[in-house]
């Protein structure tokens, strides 16, 4: 049996999570006005979140079946972990402005995983770089 790393089990998780949130919609129908919302506002960062991460991990990506980013690798160089740790660090900052309370459901969820996603990433960084 083939074990996956913890790594790989946080991004079906998160997958999974924004796969199935329903509460909030794309903004696009009603002019953006679903940014306002607690819960357009974390699925907009979710969102993104995920583009970056596929785009920062290409590898991960293709393993996925995203094949956008085939043709790049991740930068692993001092500066380039330093920039995503920085990266994800702004991503949290913005997740912290989002009041898990008033989510329901799979919003919730959502926002559950999105934050540990983030805080184990910015750990795993910061362990590299020790």
């Amino acid at each position: 049996m083939r074990r996956h790393s913890p790594m790989h089990c946080g991004i079906w998780l998160l997958a999974a999570a924004w796969g199935c949130t329903g509460e909030a919609t794309d903004g696009a129908s009603n002019g953006g006005s679903d940014l306002i919302t607690p819960a357009g506002r974390l699925s907009d960062l979710a969102d993104r979140y995920w583009d970056w991460r596929l785009a920062s991990d290409p590898f991960t990506a293709t393993y996925l079946g995203d094949q956008r980013f085939d043709d790049r690798v991740a930068d692993n160089t001092p500066a380039g972990r330093a920039s995503k740790t920085s990266r994800v660090s702004s991503f949290l900052d913005e997740l912290i402005t989002v009041d898990v309370t008033t989510l329901r459901g799979q919003d919730r969820v959502t926002h559950l995983a999105l934050e540990e996603e983030l805080r184990s990433e910015i750990a795993r960084q910061t362990c590299e770089e020790a």
